[in-house]
């Protein structure tokens, strides 16, 4: 039973990151729109928000590998 819950987690897990990356980006495009009203300058802001955040999951979830592989 628990290798059927991981595979239909694996298959989602895509589609969630996806989901997840695009609330992201909406909520920061959204708060730099009402900030300075330009949607350029949101598009911007949004698209440096999420590379800054996928950079900071990325290197998060390195040092739990490191954390879990010391235990």
């Amino acid at each position: 039973m628990a290798t059927t819950q991981k595979r239909k987690r694996n298959v989602r897990q895509p589609e969630f990151d996806e989901y997840v990356k695009q609330k992201i980006y909406f909520t920061a495009y959204n708060q730099a729109l009402e900030l300075c009203g330009d949607r350029s300058v949101a598009v911007r802001v949004a698209l440096r928000v999420l590379h800054k955040v996928e950079n900071n999951l990325h290197a998060f979830t390195g040092d739990l590998k490191q954390f879990a592989n010391a235990l």
